[in-house]
């Protein structure tokens, strides 16, 4: 993963577990593995993505984003953390990616994430994630 310009949440901290959180969202991504990538958003996760614009739960979230643009990724990375903050049972983070696609095309972008702490670990409660203008 890229170098952090400003981070609060550090690897190797006692909090460091919503970057641990990134990482295994995009080891979900790029093995478009959709079941992975259910167990880290919460079922009433609200989202907006890159091809659809406003998903209010969870499988809303997979069946009109990640089902669609998943199947389509060769690569899929995070190239920069601009922003990773957290406090006892929030996390914010703010992150560019690069998608590379089958047929050798590409398309890069921008997310913010918020995460809550749950009893199973970090959650996404809200995920953005667009396209660089």
């Amino acid at each position: 993963m890229a170098a952090h310009r400003f981070a609060a949440v550090r690897r190797g901290s006692h909090s460091s577990a919503p970057l641990l959180w990134l990482d295994r969202f995009v080891s979900a991504v790029r093995n478009n593995d959709l079941a992975a990538g259910r167990d880290l958003f919460a079922p009433d996760v609200v989202g907006y993505g890159v091809i659809s614009d406003r998903m209010l739960d969870l499988d809303a979230l997979v069946d009109e984003q990640w089902r669609p643009t998943w199947r389509q990724v060769a690569a899929w990375s995070v190239t920069d953390v601009d922003l990773a903050v957290a406090a006892e049972n929030v996390a914010v983070l703010a992150f560019c990616w690069r998608r590379e696609n089958p047929d050798g095309s590409g398309l890069s972008g921008r997310a913010t994430v918020i995460l809550r702490l749950s009893a199973d670990g970090w959650v996404c409660v809200h995920s953005h994630l667009s396209a660089s203008p």
